[in-house]
């Protein structure tokens, strides 16, 4: 079947949630409550009700077994992720916060306590919260994603600062996601112009509003042309996965529709027509990537 159908991505349910990347739940489950037995069946039911989107019976079950297991890491994880997906930002935070005091070490941890403050409007907290998780791993792409956005938020952010500019494909697609997902959010966090400032800044597209200002229908179409993109690349990843070539070239089409300009996304041209023998002009997109980016 094509790549670039309307069907979701084959995903973990906590995935578009996820600070971190899961290989799937049941490793997540084997590594975090290592004995099946320790596995309630209050957590069993929420985990098939999240991932048939009963995100609220789910919450339920999980605060049920929150009361028998207070202390337990891999509950409160995923209390606090439907909380987030819930966009209840004071009761996750609360549920990260106590998860920092047991885990003081743990970046992913770090990273949503501080999205959670980032967005109950307590930048400099949330900042703070941030560079913590970035001295544990610098490279961390949650915790760089969230410090622009809290950077951005800040009066004092320097429009020079030029982290997010050139990501790898799969880092590139989860920044993508982070914007299409709390785009509504991020919008009323930033302003409109600052938002588009962050999706310009990520994905080169000049995301800009009429002259006189952010629109209700141009709010909508910038919206629309983030989830628009987002979905594209998602549908790349799987036609790059799964050799589909000819889906991948109508793909970027679109992609260059939106005038994405990510520089991973020339290097999956460049693959993509390689893989279609068409080599010569693979080397070609490769070598215009020097050219079109030097400036960002």
């Amino acid at each position: 079947s094509s790549a670039d159908d309307k069907s979701a991505p084959d995903e973990p349910f906590l995935s578009p949630l996820v600070i971190h990347y899961q290989p799937s739940l049941s490793e997540y489950t084997r590594r975090e409550m290592p004995d099946p037995d320790a596995i309630t069946p209050s957590i069993r039911e929420a985990d098939w009700l999240a991932s048939n989107g009963e995100w609220n019976p789910a919450l339920d079950r999980l605060l049920q077994a929150c009361i028998f297991m207070p202390e337990n890491s891999f509950v409160l994880e995923k209390t606090g992720l439907l909380h987030l997906r819930n966009k209840q930002w004071r009761l996750a935070h609360d549920i990260w916060q106590h998860l920092a005091r047991l885990r003081p070490d743990d970046a992913d941890v770090l990273t949503l306590s501080a999205q959670c403050l980032l967005m109950m409007g307590k930048t400099e907290a949330a900042r703070q919260r941030l560079n913590g998780a970035l001295r544990i791993d610098p490279a961390y792409l949650p915790a760089r994603f969230w410090l622009l956005c809290a950077q951005r938020a800040s009066d004092e952010y320097d429009p020079g600062h030029s982290d997010l500019v050139w990501l790898p494909f799969d880092d590139l697609r989860w920044a993508v996601r982070w914007l299409d997902l709390y785009a509504d959010d991020l919008i009323e966090l930033l302003g409109p112009e600052r938002y588009a400032g962050l999706a310009r800044q990520i994905l080169g597209i000049p995301l800009e509003f009429p002259e006189e200002g952010p629109t209700p229908e141009a709010l909508t179409k910038a919206r629309d042309t983030i989830h628009g993109i987002s979905r594209c690349i998602d549908s790349l990843d799987r036609a790059l996965n799964k050799g589909l070539y000819h889906d991948g070239l109508k793909i970027l089409d679109r992609l260059n529709a939106y005038k994405v300009r990510a520089p991973d996304i020339t290097t999956a041209r460049a693959q993509i027509l390689s893989g279609l023998g068409q080599f010569k002009e693979g080397m070609a997109a490769l070598d215009e990537l020097p050219i079109r980016y030097a400036t960002q």
